[in-house]
């Protein structure tokens, strides 16, 4: 949470660019996150004022929902999948789905935060056969 408001305090000061430029140096530090940083950059610079406005908004209220999140010990399935470089959210993640016998957590070796770009194909074929899983179970969903 202090780390939050501090970023975004720092993105007012630096500007919305140079801070997204630099949080993608953050997060995707390694020789195989370029990818994922360079998209990540990419995409940032088409940002409006009012686009980052909104973001930081949704920031703000990020840690609430989490929490509530991770109160709830039940609900439907669902997948989380991580890599093993994230070194923001894999731990939280862990313990996300140590709580919650409904969440099936993987972890990808060799990889950041974007694990659906650097690892595309894996991630794909991660994503069908857990909803293939799903639509073989005889269980009803709440």
């Amino acid at each position: 949470k202090f780390l939050a408001a501090i970023s975004l305090r720092l993105a007012r000061v630096i500007g919305y660019p140079a801070f997204y430029r630099m949080n993608a140096r953050i997060m995707l530090p390694k020789k195989n996150h370029r990818l994922s940083r360079l998209m990540f950059i990419r995409e940032s610079a088409a940002l409006t004022d009012e686009e980052f406005r909104k973001w930081t908004a949704m920031y703000r209220t990020l840690d609430r929902t989490l929490k509530e999140l991770f109160r709830e010990p039940d609900g439907p399935p669902h997948l989380v999948v991580m890599g093993d470089e994230d070194h923001f959210f894999l731990e939280p993640a862990r313990e996300y789905a140590a709580g919650h016998p409904n969440v099936r957590l993987e972890v990808f070796q060799n990889c950041g935060h974007v694990v659906s770009i650097e690892q595309a194909r894996k991630f794909n074929e991660t994503c069908i056969n857990f909803l293939t899983t799903l639509g073989q179970e005889k269980t009803v969903l709440p």
